[in-house]
């Protein structure tokens, strides 16, 4: 089962018709346009900010959040076809503190984002982070996050000290000794300066077999996006061009398929849970349950019904209704 994919800084068409045609369930996107650029794919985005300006966000720890979250809200709001948003990317975690600021502006981050009806991918964190023994400081933000992210390269080839490299995330899931949620390797393939600098394309693509054999054995592991097609100037060395997207494209095509993706976050699946025992089925992505938790209805009493053009569903706090497809124009009355 590959769990390689794209990840894209820019858009060129040939290699994003290639990655649309392909059979990966997961891209990555710099700056999502407003339009889906991949219908039928989860979408992985990731709202630019350069990395100082958010670091000091966090270390204002949840004030810093809520900062970052309504300088970015209008950005998510644009692209409500993304499957999940990832915080700020690559925060130190070098020290104590840094680690401490970090849970406090994390934990308020998903809850603003949860509240929006929108899941996260926390921490995002650089190649070789956390330190060993530093990983069970971040327990909380697993807890509460959807997935979570790590930067994960090879020093010149991918097995070269896989164990602290390009599989370290093995390391810090047996330290944290606790149940994790998926993990998404957000950009993935070789340091320093790209695969071009090592190798040529056979090179790299028989590493990255090596590699994507590996991450099959690690379940919790969703996807790993190689970085990166349409490069900028400062990143051409690392380019995943036609040709590798090509490779790409059918060692993908070779795997079973995946099961349809779900979100693993604890308190989700507490909500699932509870609305099944409830005896009505739950959707998260659902347009009234998402407007439902957002005028905080609580508990559904009724199945979604259809009523003269009309869909609507009871909770406990009310009715929530709109003409059938218009999705974004949900009308509420009492009972």
């Amino acid at each position: 089962m590959s769990k390689l994919t794209w990840h894209f800084q820019g858009r060129p068409k040939d290699i994003l018709d290639i990655a649309k045609e392909s059979k990966a369930q997961w891209l990555k996107f710099i700056d999502p346009p407003v339009d889906n650029p991949a219908p039928g794919k989860n979408i992985i985005g990731r709202y630019y900010m350069p990395d100082g300006e958010a670091n000091a966000m966090i270390m204002q720890g949840k004030e810093g959040a809520l900062v970052w979250f309504n300088k970015n809200q209008y950005a998510f709001t644009q692209a409500p076809y993304v499957h999940c948003w990832e915080l700020p990317n690559e925060p130190p975690v070098e020290t104590k503190n840094q680690r401490a600021k970090l849970v406090e502006f994390s934990l308020r981050a998903i809850e603003l984002m949860h509240t929006a009806g929108l899941r996260t991918v926390a921490l995002n964190l650089s190649v070789g982070w956390p330190s060993i023994g530093t990983a069970i400081d971040l327990i909380p933000i697993l807890r509460e996050t959807d997935f979570w992210g790590l930067h994960e390269y090879g020093w010149r080839t991918m097995d070269s000290d896989a164990k602290w490299y390009s599989l370290r995330h093995r390391r810090t899931v047996d330290e944290m000794g606790t149940e994790v949620p998926p993990l998404l390797i957000t950009e993935c393939g070789l340091e320093p300066g790209g695969w071009k600098k090592f190798t040529n394309r056979e090179g790299f693509q028989e590493q990255l077999a090596w590699w994507d054999d590996e991450l099959e054995k690690d379940e919790y592991v969703y996807c790993a996006t190689l970085f990166t097609s349409g490069p900028n100037s400062d990143w051409e060395d690392f380019d995943i061009d036609k040709e590798l997207s090509l490779w790409l494209k059918d060692r993908i095509a070779q795997s079973p398929p995946i099961p349809p993706v779900l979100s693993t976050n604890i308190s989700n699946r507490i909500r699932e849970e509870a609305w099944d025992w409830w005896g009505i089925s739950y959707n998260p992505e659902a347009a009234f349950s998402i407007k439902a938790r957002e005028l905080n209805l609580g508990v559904p009493m009724t199945d979604e019904f259809d009523l003269d053009g009309y869909r609507a569903q009871g909770y406990a706090g009310g009715i929530v209704y709109c003409k059938i497809g218009h999705w974004n124009d949900i009308e509420f009355v009492s009972w």
